[in-house]
């Protein structure tokens, strides 16, 4: 009797069985999943046309100037996306600057720190 159910389960799984792929998953995805992910997709996914490489020297001397005149910039990093697309820029208001980075405060109020080397090019912000 165990061998016929088990010949009878075989056959329907070789035979009758349609599994529904991806189809059959998507039901476990919380609205909170499909949100984050389409943040991720927004953020990482986004090409801006790269600036020109800038020395450090100027990008010291222009974020100096617009730190002590209350301008706003936009910044690019040297990083890249893994498709090599140049990744979004940073706009923002400059907090602070130390000997090895440039502190950004965005429009969250949120400060993140990023080393000169890093940074690609910065502007003046002109909205």
């Amino acid at each position: 009797m165990d061998q016929d159910f088990s010949a009878l389960i075989n056959n329907y799984f070789q035979h009758d069985y349609r599994d529904r792929g991806i189809k059959k998953w998507q039901g476990f995805f919380l609205s909170d999943h499909t949100s984050a992910l389409k943040r991720f997709d927004a953020d990482n996914n986004y090409s801006e046309a790269a600036m020109k490489q800038m020395a450090t020297s100027d990008i010291l001397r222009i974020s100096m100037h617009v730190l002590a005149n209350w301008q706003s910039i936009v910044m690019q990093l040297n990083a890249t996306t893994y498709e090599h697309d140049t990744k979004k820029n940073i706009i923002g208001m400059i907090a602070s600057i130390d000997d090895r980075a440039i502190y950004i405060e965005d429009s969250k109020g949120e400060t993140q720190g990023y080393l000169f080397e890093d940074i690609r090019a910065i502007h003046v912000n002109d909205y």
